[in-house]
């Protein structure tokens, strides 16, 4: 697997492609998508986080695709099976590029009300409806969907405000991957104490000034 482009976050990158990978970029809007063979990602402008170019959501992929980097085309179809979930989704960004990047995985993308349906059109609008499943968090932290959905995933990537560490530990199967960033360093440490509470920390990677915390579901 490729490693990550590293670019600065500025506005013109909001107008431009944004290159996650080489061969794998983000369009907002009208922009032009490249005419080099990449793939593109096309995302909705709107006040939904995550478009790939801030490096906060930049690290979070830096990561994944670190912790996945062992996958390639002859190996591909040991994720076969395998369940990952994007919680918080926002635009649905982390979803579609690991949907992407590894279409063996099934991936589901959880969204706060308001990015709901923001992310629903943006995976509509990359044909990955009948590919991601999206549902909203109110829904999906009801003990019905939580109970249904109780160690059932193997990977759990997530910006979300509060990690709800407890919720992250109980969907995840055991010995399963928490990956968690978006939060400056002051607000990540109280975080990270409150994820080694249900998962062991394997890693703290501060990945462009964002640090990013891999850690592994302590078996129950």
């Amino acid at each position: 697997m490729s490693e990550p482009n590293i670019v600065d976050w500025s506005i013109h990158e909001l107008y431009a492609p944004i290159q996650i990978v080489p061969g794998l970029v983000v369009c907002l809007g009208d922009v032009e998508p490249p005419d080099d063979g990449s793939a593109v990602i096309f995302l909705e402008r709107g006040e939904s986080f995550g478009t790939g170019a801030h490096p906060a959501t930049r690290a979070v992929l830096m990561e994944l695709f670190g912790f996945l980097g062992w996958v390639n085309e002859t190996n591909s179809h040991l994720l076969e099976g395998k369940r990952l979930i994007d919680y918080n989704c926002g635009t649905g960004l982390l979803a579609l590029v690991a949907k992407a990047a590894f279409p063996q995985m099934e991936v589901i993308a959880v969204a706060e009300k308001n990015d709901h349906m923001i992310a629903v059109r943006n995976l509509e609008l990359n044909g990955g409806t009948g590919e991601i499943l999206v549902r909203s968090m109110k829904s999906f932290r009801g003990p019905r969907q939580v109970n249904k959905n109780k160690g059932t995933f193997d990977y759990i990537i997530t910006q979300a405000a509060d990690p709800a560490a407890g919720l992250m530990s109980a969907l995840l199967k055991e010995e399963g991957t928490l990956i968690f960033g978006g939060h400056n360093a002051q607000v990540h440490q109280v975080h990270k104490n409150r994820i080694g509470e249900f998962f062991n920390v394997i890693n703290v990677d501060d990945l462009l000034g964002w640090p990013v915390i891999r850690a592994e579901k302590i078996p129950q």
